[in-house]
């Protein structure tokens, strides 16, 4: 069954909610980005405090991989999502101090395939396939990634689909059989607000209730 990341949490209700559908909920606690769904790190920390059901996720922006790495420790992150280049090295250093990476692929900078490739041989807790931020550009369906891109890495390993990604899509990813979507716009009223409705809708295309 596919995997589900719902990602910039802000609020202790979204929490909760995204704990009973979710394997992972994501907060953005990257001083360096400019997101409307950044939360410090502390916060981050006592909301994520309730979840028993979902794993917690650092995300970061523009922070550099190793500071990345340092600060999901330090606030007690067990998996740290890192746009920043991540070679094994690093994971190793990582998983040394009891933080999982989960790396990105970013479409509009890297060559997604190839960099898919390189990153799931590192053993991470799973690789990101995502469009570069502030991309306007839509694909199939809505999709901020272009399918053909989408079928080439859905079977490379641990891969995780995001950009553009709602109840109303979803489906057609599914047919796909991902590892994992990732979710935040897509069940939002607000950014950093997520809707019941939108979030509940979501789940039950991916029947996780």
């Amino acid at each position: 069954m596919t995997l589900l990341k719902i990602c910039g949490l802000t609020r202790a209700e979204d929490v909760e909610l995204v704990d009973k559908v979710a394997e992972y909920a994501g907060f953005i606690v990257d001083p360096t980005t400019g997101s409307p769904r950044r939360i410090r790190p502390e916060e981050a920390r006592e909301l994520a405090s309730v979840l028993g059901r979902a794993r917690a996720v650092a995300v970061f922006d523009k922070l550099s991989a190793r500071e990345a790495v340092e600060l999901a420790r330090r606030y007690d992150f067990s998996v740290a999502q890192i746009p920043d280049r991540v070679d094994e090295e690093l994971a190793d250093e990582a998983s040394g101090v009891g933080v999982r990476v989960a790396p990105v692929a970013l479409y509009g900078r890297d060559d997604v395939v190839a960099e898919v490739g390189r990153l799931t041989k590192l053993g991470a807790e799973y690789v990101l396939v995502d469009a570069v931020k502030g991309s306007e550009l839509r694909y199939r369906y809505g999709l901020k990634l272009p399918w053909d891109l989408i079928e080439r890495v859905v079977g490379m390993g641990k891969v995780a689909l995001a950009g553009g990604i709602n109840a109303d899509n979803v489906a057609h990813l599914l047919a796909l059989n991902p590892y994992m979507v990732d979710v935040a716009s897509g069940v939002e009223s607000a950014p950093g607000v997520k809707d019941r409705d939108l979030v509940m809708a979501l789940a039950r295309r991916l029947r996780k209730i």
